[in-house]
């Protein structure tokens, strides 16, 4: 880091004790995602991104600290990770840092799937086929929107075995359809996928997707199947293209048919949820259990004020819908709106957020936080 890079991060040590705004178009090359669609663009970022209106986006790192795409604190050139490498104990905290040290190793995507994504499967971070600069992948998924008739890929159908599977492979194209376990959702269904799951993302959905990655990492994917699609250059189909890179020896190792179908392996991954409602309107959810974070949605109605104090630890805030002011213990106030997202950092806390209008935002914070949350006069 240079000199001038780091008369930067100087600079922005007086904004450390109030939420600090994340670039919110951190978006992933079309390239990448050739399965994007527009919503993203279109209706979660179009009034904080309008030049974006119409264009594919698949995916949106809203909150990165990962290497290939990270956040950058919005106006300036420094990442949110260089950020906390030089002032650790007022974003993290104290407590965080003596169980974790320097690591944030929460990242938060929004992902808008126009086609289904391909069949992956992620590995454990001891996975012996992992390069250096890799890690293993925990994630969750929050569906956030979902047409008519979409769904996702969870595991096998019943009576599956490994070796059909194969075989089924082997063929290409859709021949594995018949043999994936397909789960219709809707708009608020939550799914943890744990480390050797097989999965996939189906076409016509718009999902919340948290992630644990370790710091400094890269998290894999070991993608399994790609339906048979092949893609020119700038990512769009193409019959004379080229083939995605599989992983399918990799992947094989990792995953079992026959215990990865039947209702009881789907009720493992279905996320239970706790709800808190604060008063009409105002209702805070807390979506499944893990060892690495916590999920919150947090709506509330015009006009209404909630205070959130999270003790010994920080928060990614992904606001969804409406507008609304935050106020920090120091008197600090902040305009915030639909798709800009947020780190909310330790030494901001406890923190007032008053809604001009209705509005849905999430909160990401590392499992074994503990938090409060209250209704206070506006």
């Amino acid at each position: 880091m240079d000199k001038k890079q780091l008369k930067n991060i100087d600079l922005l040590k007086p904004f450390l004790r109030g939420p600090l705004p994340l670039t919110p178009d951190n978006f992933t090359p079309v390239a990448r995602t050739p399965w994007g669609g527009i919503y993203i663009a279109s209706h979660l970022k179009k009034d904080i991104c309008p030049e974006k209106l119409g264009h594919i986006v698949g995916e949106s790192w809203d909150f990165s600290c990962e290497p290939s795409f990270p956040s950058k604190i919005l106006g300036s050139k420094v990442t949110l990770n260089e950020l906390i490498q030089s002032f650790p104990e007022e974003l993290l905290s104290l407590a965080y840092l003596e169980t974790k040290g320097k690591n944030c190793e929460i990242l938060v995507k929004i992902l808008n799937a126009a086609e289904d994504l391909s069949l992956q499967v992620h590995p454990s971070d001891d996975d012996p086929y992992l390069k250096a600069e890799e890690c293993g992948k925990f994630e969750s998924w929050y569906v956030l929107h979902a047409e008519e008739k979409s769904g996702i890929y969870l595991g096998f159908k019943e009576g599956v075995r490994k070796e059909q599977f194969e075989e089924a492979l082997k063929k290409g194209g859709d021949s594995i359809r018949p043999l994936l376990n397909f789960v219709a959702v809707k708009a608020g269904d939550y799914f943890e996928i744990p480390y050797g799951t097989c999965h996939a993302i189906g076409k016509g959905l718009v999902v919340i997707e948290p992630q644990h990655v370790l710091a400094s990492k890269k998290g894999k994917t070991y993608r399994i199947h790609d339906w048979g699609r092949r893609y020119n250059a700038e990512g769009s189909l193409d019959p004379k293209g080229n083939s995605r890179e599989l992983h399918i020896e990799e992947a094989l190792r990792l995953i079992d048919p026959e215990k990865q179908s039947g209702e009881e392996f789907l009720n493992k991954l279905r996320g239970a949820v706790q709800v808190q409602t604060l008063a009409e309107g105002l209702r805070i959810e807390t979506f499944g259990k893990n060892d690495f974070y916590k999920f919150h949605r947090v709506g509330m109605r015009k006009q209404q004020t909630l205070s959130l104090k999270l003790e010994g630890a920080f928060a990614a805030m992904i606001p969804v819908e409406g507008s609304f002011a935050i106020r920090t213990h120091e008197g600090l106030d902040s305009y915030w709106q639909k798709g800009q997202p947020g780190f909310l950092s330790a030494a901001s806390f406890p923190l007032r957020f008053k809604a001009f209008e209705d509005s849905v935002l999430f909160l990401i914070s590392p499992e074994g936080v503990r938090e409060s949350w209250h209704l206070t006069e506006a």
